[in-house]
């Protein structure tokens, strides 16, 4: 069904890296905006210029990509010193700057892009979602308090000017209420999953057999050695009705290329 142009929405999606960067936060906004212009929303991403090889302002699959600048002293093409320190302001006069023709800022992680975010949303009278991303000893909030000098009033200003915060999971939701943010503002969006076009007879499936799949980067962060862990402390009847699948990339990859089950002693 086409929607009609009165009902068509300008989406800002903000987010601190973007492609070539690669992470779930990264897919996640670039499946997103996606979806949105193909329902007949307009979409534009901002992120920060890191890589200063890169344009500043590109279309990636097709959706505008806009970089924003922060100081670089640099020698021959070679880094010497960023200042990094300053692109939460920067990014915070571009996001306002592109609101003057955006409805509403989406912007992924509750991080110091987030804040950024939340001061230009504000200074627009424009609405803010921010997506959380993480949990526990990461959870977005209690990382951008502990890693910057102006964290603590960054949290403060989010709880008290963003709109909606969205939680993925029961941790995440747990981590937000103890942060005292108003119930009202917290809502539950799963992450989704793209259905596949390709069928399984029910006839060849193991039904004897379990199967997990892990999906994702292979970092120290994903703690998958918990995971398997766990599947190793199983009674000898069920591990052997299990199989584990390690789907994803990362610097931890030639420790689960070849990876043999634990079995208990």
């Amino acid at each position: 069904m086409r929607i009609s142009s009165e009902r068509r929405l300008r989406i800002l999606m903000v987010i601190g890296q973007f492609d070539p960067f690669t992470g779930g936060a990264e897919r996640q906004c670039m499946k997103l905006s996606k979806a949105l212009k193909k329902r007949g929303d307009e979409v534009k991403v901002v992120t920060v210029w890191q890589l200063r090889d890169l344009p500043r302002n590109e279309r990636i699959q097709d959706i505008p990509v806009e970089r924003v600048w922060y100081p670089m002293l640099r020698f021959w093409g070679i880094k010497l010193v960023g200042f990094g320190f300053l692109a939460w302001l920067t990014l915070s006069w571009v996001v306002y700057r592109n609101l003057k023709r955006f409805d509403v800022v989406h912007v992924h992680q509750g991080l110091w892009p987030g804040f950024s975010a939340t001061l230009a949303a504000n200074w627009a009278a424009k609405p803010i979602i921010c997506k959380i991303g993480n949990s526990g000893e990461r959870f977005d909030l209690l990382t951008f308090k502990k890693k910057h000098w102006y964290g603590s009033f960054g949290v403060w200003l989010m709880k008290k000017w963003v709109d909606r915060f969205v939680w993925t999971s029961r941790a995440v939701f747990d981590d937000l209420a103890i942060m005292n943010i108003e119930p009202q503002k917290l809502v539950y969006i799963p992450n989704g999953v793209e259905p596949s076009q390709r069928t399984r007879d029910k006839a060849d499936r193991d039904k004897d057999k379990i199967v997990f799949v892990y999906s994702g980067s292979l970092t120290p962060k994903k703690n998958l050695s918990l995971l398997i862990e766990a599947i190793g402390n199983l009674p000898d009847l069920y591990r052997a009705k299990l199989e584990l699948k390690i789907l994803g990339d990362g610097p931890q990859t030639v420790s689960y290329t070849h990876l043999t089950l634990p079995t208990k002693a």
